[in-house]
């Protein structure tokens, strides 16, 4: 549905412009560098690492004395 505006009792119908920034998708750019392995196990591991810390803070155990339990 194209966006409507109403101007001296008119309805204008307004055209969506194309993108002229178009073009790859960041995963391809990944793929062509020949990085997009190393980064999806990068931000795998920041969003375990994130999701660690929270449950740890649920339970209440220090971040310095993780290791001991």
């Amino acid at each position: 549905m194209s966006p409507r505006r109403i101007f001296e009792g008119r309805v204008i119908v307004l055209k969506k412009k194309a993108n002229p920034h178009v073009g790859s998708t960041f995963e391809s750019w990944l793929d062509e560098q020949g990085i997009r392995d190393e980064v999806i196990a990068a931000a795998l591991k920041e969003v375990i690492a994130l999701q660690l810390a929270a449950e740890m803070e649920k339970k209440g155990i220090p971040p310095k004395r993780a290791w001991l339990r």
